[in-house]
């Protein structure tokens, strides 16, 4: 049974879900789902193939129903007011479909009628703003089988656009583009907010999420494990690290720092002993770069002398993997970044 709440039409939160659950058979899809996402945001839904996203997106648009729990959107119960909440969504899901010998504007024109637009003066001004904003002007009446693929997302992109909707679902915007069009997609998605739309991003790509949006949730075999910013989310694993000059200097600061974890510094509670790209014994803190003099003064006050101190962040990947079960073994260069363009994936 689906479970009613009281509303606010005028509330911030444009998503929400309490225990949102979806059984196939005896397989659960989406298994007590509790998902918030205020006005504003570019929400990062992140997960492997087959984790639940398109399935929970299905259900946000009312394609699903639920076998358990409610959803709200823009405050009110979409169970009870689908019909008047749709005109203000927008949605890209899975692959989308055009006709492929009429132009990209006329497979706008086809769009804009179906989703009861009049024709005339008023129309083709908005085809001509949604056009310059994908950057598909130039192209608009060329046939839609010549698109690339980059050109065919932005496409379908604008096409969830044309009625200026509030909330824009995209599931998996990104999946098989090149790094240019991956690149044009990011920057479309990155002016959203500025025109007043909520985004709900769902994606398995780690680093374009890191890029592109502020808040995250982490889905994986239907279970959300994690929901929060994304700056939270790579703060959380901050570490300080810590080299000393020497053998002798080395084991003189573990045993103080152990001590000091135990008796004065209930923040040093977990430090790891490693070894750098180099060989060089270092010891790991979980703590934020404003430890960094703390730490030195400490040591310096028992004469043991730094010979390095720096802060090592994880990227998303690396949590993502962590918190999925399946991270690799460990890599002594986690805070090396991958290059703006990369597609950092996970892949069936």
């Amino acid at each position: 049974m689906v479970e009613q709440r009281n509303v606010d039409p005028d509330s911030p939160c444009i998503i929400q879900t309490a225990g949102l659950t979806k059984a196939f058979g005896v397989r659960l899809a989406v298994d007590d789902l509790d998902l918030k996402v205020m006005r504003g945001d570019i929400f990062g839904f992140l997960g492997p193939n087959g984790s639940g996203k398109t399935t929970t997106i299905r259900m946000l648009l009312g394609l699903v129903r639920p076998t358990a729990g409610s959803i709200q959107l823009f405050g009110q119960e979409q169970s009870q007011h689908l019909s008047q909440l749709l005109p203000r969504i927008g949605a890209i899901i899975e692959t989308p479909v055009f006709y492929p010998y009429l132009s990209g504007l006329d497979n706008l024109r086809v769009v804009a009628l179906r989703s009861g637009i009049p024709a005339g003066s008023r129309c083709d001004a908005r085809l001509d703003e949604i056009l310059t904003l994908i950057d598909l002007s130039a192209r608009a009446k060329d046939a839609y089988r010549k698109y690339s693929l980059g050109m065919k997302q932005r496409l379908a992109l604008g096409a969830a656009l044309l009625t200026d909707p509030e909330l824009i679902l995209l599931d998996e915007p990104t999946n098989g583009l090149d790094p240019a069009g991956v690149h044009e997609m990011r920057e479309l998605i990155r002016c959203l907010p500025q025109m007043g739309k909520t985004v709900f991003l769902s994606s398995h790509l780690l680093y374009e999420i890191q890029l592109v949006c502020n808040r995250v949730a982490i889905l994986n075999e239907g279970h959300l494990l994690y929901q929060s910013t994304v700056q939270e989310l790579l703060q959380r694993e901050a570490q300080i690290v810590v080299r000393m000059n020497t053998h002798t200097e080395s084991e003189q600061t573990w045993a103080y720092l152990q001590h000091l974890s135990q008796q004065e510094a209930s923040w040093l509670h977990d430090i790891k002993r490693e070894q750098d790209a180099q060989g060089n014994e270092v010891f790991a803190i979980n703590a934020s770069s404003a430890r960094s003099s703390e730490i030195t003064a400490l040591l310096a006050q028992k004469h043991l002398y730094v010979a390095e101190i720096y802060q090592r962040r994880e990227n998303l990947e690396d949590l993502f993997l962590q918190l999925t079960n399946m991270q690799g073994p460990s890599s002594s260069t986690a805070n090396v970044r991958a290059p703006e363009d990369a597609q950092l994936g996970l892949h069936k």
